[in-house]
């Protein structure tokens, strides 16, 4: 997504060493990011990572322990000084995971809320509801009722009601996991048009990584209430940094190699990879090597390949994705690749690799 360039040095959310613990139990341990305005942050990672935790503190929800938080220059929250803004002073649209929204209202009850709560008279709060409603494809249906409405459309209400009051940070607590994926995929689209056609900073929390990477100009991947890395989606895929964010991922099999006669091995087996001389680490420091789905293929040849018993093929429609297992007795993997023929369970095949597409760790 292409940014106005005046906009990346000005900073819409500052995180600073954030830290959150109840007792001895830490549930957010240092975080610090900078998201500038105009860009959105999907903060990515598996349930219990901390990424809603964060959504959280950053909205006003929770205080931290240690750290700080700035909004559009402004600290909000500070463990030192003890200063805490609370939610409707952060000047902020959420939209929440369950939608949040009142069935027995309608959607211009639902929408104007946030606008009662300013104290904002009646005039302008109908003025107000119908420009959001129309901004998210709901023009006329201020008089719908909640309970008539589909998933989809009680989505798009969530957002017409976050935007309502002109916020220029939108929170998104995982809106789409309530819905079924050919409806999520529309949504993604309408509501990354919605975030650039307003100018809007927002942070969008998911575990869906497609969702990430199609809404995001950074993502943030949280593992254990950290985050393992903080970049585009384009530098996550080409260079992740370590085996745990390529593990999450799924950008192919991260296996344990073995220095071995002036060269690295994939532990268990015989065959020898080619480490790259201009490696940083070249020697014996790697630990293990990230071998990209696109890196292997079946080959006829057994010269430098890797020989494996098929487990199992399932057709995919632009192939058949076949696991297979390589190794002895004391260390055995496995490796999913697409093939262009199915292969019978049990069977033997060779594996040619790419080497000049391996990626290697230290960790």
């Amino acid at each position: 997504m292409l940014q106005d360039p005046t906009l990346q040095d000005k900073i819409a959310v500052n995180i600073n060493e954030l830290s959150l613990a109840y007792g001895k139990t830490t549930i957010l341990n240092n975080i610090s990011l900078k998201l500038p305005q105009g860009q959105t942050l999907a903060l990515l990672g598996p349930s219990g990572c901390g990424k809603t935790t964060l959504l959280r503190l950053i909205a006003g929800l929770l205080p931290p322990t240690k750290g700080n938080i700035s909004i559009n220059g402004t600290i909000v929250a500070d463990a030192a000084s003890g200063t805490f803004l609370p939610p409707e002073k952060r000047h902020l649209g959420m939209v929440f995971q369950d939608y949040a929204l009142w069935p027995h209202m309608s959607v211009a009850g639902n929408v104007s809320f946030p606008l009662e709560m300013r104290g904002i008279n009646r005039s302008e709060r109908e003025k107000r509801v119908k420009t959001a409603l129309k901004r998210v494809g709901l023009g006329g249906f201020e008089n719908r009722s909640i309970s008539d409405m589909s998933g989809g459309q009680q989505q798009r209400v969530a957002i017409a009601r976050a935007i309502v009051a002109e916020p220029k940070i939108v929170l998104f607590d995982e809106p789409l996991s309530n819905l079924d994926r050919e409806l999520r995929e529309n949504m993604v689209t309408e509501i990354k048009q919605i975030v650039t056609n307003l100018g809007l900073t927002a942070v969008y929390v998911t575990h869906d990584q497609s969702e990430a990477f199609a809404l995001a100009d950074q993502v943030a991947i949280m593992r254990s209430g950290h985050i393992e890395q903080l970049a585009d989606p384009q530098n996550l895929v080409a260079n992740p940094a370590n085996t745990q964010v390529a593990d999450f991922l799924r950008l192919g099999c991260v296996m344990p190699v073995e220095y071995c006669s002036q060269d690295y091995k994939i532990r268990g087996t015989s065959y020898y990879l080619q480490t790259p001389q201009y490696s940083p680490d070249h020697g014996h420091n790697h630990s293990h090597v990230l071998i990209p789905t696109r890196a292997i293929s079946a080959t006829s040849s057994h010269d430098d390949s890797v020989t494996a018993i098929v487990l199992r093929s399932q057709f995919r429609g632009d192939g058949h994705l076949t696991t297979v297992r390589i190794g002895d007795d004391n260390f055995t993997h496995e490796i999913t690749y697409l093939d262009h023929i199915p292969r019978p369970q049990g069977s033997q095949t060779a594996l040619a690799i790419d080497h000049s597409q391996l990626r290697w760790f230290s960790n």
